[in-house]
């Protein structure tokens, strides 16, 4: 039997249990055999773009048994699912951009979802600003380091919460309760994006929309570190003096935050 990455590991654990799940992009089908084994959910769907995949997932499925209760299906996104199949819909291991146009492609087949859970590799603050305008919110997430990564997981469901520009930069439950590895993450984020900065000066008259907005993403940084008790909030003021940069609003400031999610 194959043991699970951490990082699917965290994702098992936000399937929601006793209804269908569908594993959008399941690769090899061990997310799926994994949760028909432990008896979480008692029907899965694996389904994946390419033959490859497909027949990766079909073999694995095989192997373990578990033909009855997981069907692999070839399709894009939520294409191959009927209406009301499913419980939870898993979207993990590609890029934010692409699970966005997943979810708006198959809006149609959400309906009776009740939970999504997302590990997107990039634009997890695009994706996170979409879930919401469509009406969902997050109410469960974690970081997880695997394989030298730090990656985002995250269960959606529908409803309606406060969210602030930080929450959207780096996930509302992930700030919510202490996690050394979202401080390790900032702190090399706070290092890139000084980087970037300094560079974007050489040559650059004052006011350089290019400038302004890196100076503007490390203010943002600077005070998360302090909220995490990382910085002491003199040694931030002090930080932000040295960005040269008039103080203002960090609304729509296009900064991805930095983890591999």
């Amino acid at each position: 039997m194959t043991s699970l990455s951490p990082r699917l590991q965290a994702v098992v654990e936000r399937v929601l249990p006793g209804q269908p799940v569908a594993d959008i992009g399941t690769d090899h089908g061990a997310l799926a055999c994994a949760l028909i084994r432990e008896d979480r959910v008692p029907r899965a769907i694996a389904v994946d773009v390419a033959t490859g995949p497909v027949g990766r997932a079909q073999d694995a499925v095989h192997r373990a048994g578990l033909g009855a209760r997981i069907s692999v299906r070839l399709g894009d996104g939520l294409g191959p699912l009927g209406p009301g199949e499913v419980g939870t819909v898993v979207l993990c291991g590609m890029g934010g951009a692409t699970i966005i146009r997943i979810l708006e492609a198959g809006r149609d087949k959400l309906g009776a979802v009740a939970r999504l859970v997302l590990s997107p590799h990039t634009a997890a603050p695009a994706l996170r600003r979409s879930l919401v305008a469509w009406g969902w919110t997050d109410v469960d997430g974690c970081l997880v380091e695997d394989r030298g990564h730090v990656y985002s997981v995250a269960a959606w469901e529908r409803g309606s919460a406060r969210w602030s520009e930080a929450d959207y930069r780096w996930g509302r439950h992930v700030r919510a309760r202490p996690d050394p590895l979202l401080a390790a993450q900032l702190e090399r984020e706070r290092v890139r994006l000084g980087a970037a900065h300094a560079a974007a000066q050489s040559g650059r008259e004052p006011g350089d929309p290019e400038v302004e907005a890196l100076a503007l993403a490390l203010g943002q940084l600077d005070r998360e570190l302090v909220r995490l008790g990382c910085y002491s909030s003199s040694s931030s003021a002090t930080r932000g003096a040295q960005l040269n940069s008039p103080s203002r609003s960090s609304e729509g400031v296009a900064v991805d935050s930095g983890l591999v999610e």
